[in-house]
């Protein structure tokens, strides 16, 4: 085998793995986290809103999952779309985990849900409940702050990263 032939293979080695190494550092590693036992309660049931929350249209690249998503800031950086006053009823079909090693590298927990309109319109949304990365000089995973479903004397809830 010739040294040029050598050469090209080793370049185009090099080439495939680095492009490789690109793709696995920027897809974002997804998981379902619906089955973790300390979540099952809040999947695939109505859900009662215990706090004002609102629903936003966001533009691409500031959600994850659904362009819709809900806050409980009435002052959110994208167009209010819908109020979800007290009382209001949702559904939590899915809760899933979304890490990006080429950004942050924070795993965030989000919640996906509907609700209906007066209109009878379902709405999709997302809701980032939270981050479970063990903050500096920490090992264990905090807990996720209380969601707009969850009453104040709820005790906060702790999942398996």
């Amino acid at each position: 085998m010739s040294l040029t032939k050598i050469i090209v293979i080793v370049i185009i080695s090099g080439i495939i793995l680095f492009a490789s190494l690109l793709v696995y550092a920027l897809w974002p590693k997804i998981r379902d986290i619906s089955d973790q036992k300390r979540l099952t309660r809040f999947v695939n049931t109505p859900l009662i809103i215990r706090t004002a929350a609102f629903i936003y249209k966001s533009d691409k690249g500031s959600y994850r999952f659904s362009e819709h998503v809900m806050s409980q800031m009435d002052q959110y950086e994208s167009e209010k779309k819908y109020d979800l006053p007290v009382g209001s009823v949702i559904t939590i079909q899915k809760i899933k985990t979304y890490r990006n090693d080429a950004g942050s590298g924070y795993t965030d927990v989000f919640a996906l849900g509907e609700f209906i309109t007066l209109k009878g319109e379902k709405i999709e949304f997302e809701y980032d409940w939270g981050g479970i990365d063990p903050p500096l000089y920490k090992t264990e995973v905090p807990d996720l702050p209380l969601a707009p479903w969850q009453n104040i004397t709820d005790s906060t809830i702790n999942i398996e990263k």
